[in-house]
């Protein structure tokens, strides 16, 4: 059986039109902030200093 890719439950449905209609808190903000921070760092690796790993070979 194929799963249906694009199911949202009831619930998803519900807590979605919440966050468009309750204004966001300053920590949730924060918050959200903080993980894009996250997200961009673990999707984008940037090495610092890439080449002195290698020096030694």
């Amino acid at each position: 059986m194929k799963k249906d890719q694009n199911y949202v439950s009831e619930i998803d449905q519900l807590l979605a039109e919440l966050r468009a209609i309750v204004p966001e808190s300053k920590t949730q903000r924060e918050e959200r902030e903080k993980y894009q921070v996250i997200a961009q760092k673990r999707d984008h690796v940037m090495a610092e200093n890439e080449n002195e790993i290698w020096e030694e070979f």
